[in-house]
């Protein structure tokens, strides 16, 4: 569920002003710019994030951008509605093993751009290729759909539909997110935005299942396939409106 991210509610909010957004608006802040449109959110929310590793999974240090509707109060974690954008300094990664481990795997796929097919299925024995995705978190990434390359005179990436989960069982409407995983165009940054949304293609919420005849490697198959081939008007927020979020990334 979406409360698996609780663990950033721990972090210290050290910037945070509310936004009206007419039909959209920039927002400029140590170097990096977004424009949003208000159909994405009303409100932004700034939160400088020093890095950590008295959470798990550690944190490397980090700005987010919270874009969101109702106000206040204002969201702080990465599950809360809305969209969040977070700019990660390379440099700044120091001994920080999944942030690393994140930046290599995403330099390889952009270097080499492999057919993004192949993350998108699940092994009988419950493996699957995860797709690289920060901040790090404390379960597993069970699902990849939609997945695509993103280039942009600022930024290069990928971008894709996932889930996280800590057990196995059916899905339900809310447990999604749409990513956007890159770096900037000189490999100084790396950028992570998050899009929560709903789909009419799960149930709002869980359906009785019989975990003893529960074919988990099967439902997460088909679960992709759903995914892949729903149209636009199953998603909402729609997904387009993180894909033009990340259009108007700027660094300065």
């Amino acid at each position: 569920m979406k409360t698996r991210g609780v663990v950033f509610a721990l972090l210290v909010l050290v910037f945070a002003f509310p936004a009206l957004a007419q039909d959209a608006n920039t927002i400029t802040y140590n170097g990096f710019s977004l424009s949003f449109d208000s159909a994405l959110a009303q409100h932004v929310n700034i939160v400088q994030i020093s890095g950590s590793e008295s959470v798990f999974p550690p944190l490397a240090p980090h700005m987010r951008f919270f874009l969101y509707d109702e106000f206040p109060p204002a969201p702080e974690g990465l599950f809360d509605r809305g969209a969040v954008v977070m700019v990660h300094p390379t440099a700044r990664f120091g001994s920080n093993a999944g942030a690393e481990a994140a930046l290599e795997q995403l330099q390889t796929l952009l270097d080499e751009r492999p057919d993004l097919d192949v993350f998108m299925t699940v092994g009988e024995d419950m493996s699957g290729v995860t797709l690289p995705f920060l901040p790090a978190i404390a379960a597993g990434q069970v699902v990849r759909a939609r997945a695509q390359y993103v280039e942009t005179p600022q930024v290069r990436g990928i971008s894709y539909v996932t889930a996280y989960r800590q057990d196995m069982g059916p899905f339900t409407s809310g447990e999604f997110f749409y990513t956007f995983q890159g770096l900037s165009a000189d490999g100084t940054y790396y950028i992570s935005a998050v899009l929560n949304f709903d789909t009419s293609l799960f149930p709002a919420e869980l359906e009785p299942f019989d975990p003893t005849t529960f074919n988990n490697v099967e439902y997460l198959n088909q679960s992709i396939a759903r995914l892949n081939e729903a149209g636009a008007e199953v998603f909402t927020p729609p997904l387009s409106l993180l894909d033009d979020l990340v259009q108007t990334f700027v660094f300065e």
